[in-house]
């Protein structure tokens, strides 16, 4: 799965208002697709690594947008 964002392909967001609704949290673990990532930035557009049996795996460029909150130890088991 490849994902771009307008970010990663020079395009400014200026006029974007609802990508401003969008922000993901480095180093929270999200759900894109069927698969589970690990943001590895925070923000509209950030890298994110796709998590692999305890491994991660590609990363990739994504719109925050596209990313659901997954529960995590750190947050009592429940998504932030």
């Amino acid at each position: 799965m490849t994902l771009t964002c307008p970010k990663a392909l020079g395009i400014s967001y200026e006029g974007m208002d609802d990508m401003a609704d969008y922000s993901a949290q480095q180093g929270h673990r999200y759900a894109l697709g069927d698969k589970s990532v690990l943001a590895l930035d925070h923000g509209t557009c950030p890298r994110v690594a796709e998590i692999r049996d305890g491994w991660i795996g590609e990363v990739l460029r994504v719109e925050a947008r596209v990313l659901v909150a997954e529960p995590m130890r750190y947050h009592g088991g429940e998504a932030p």
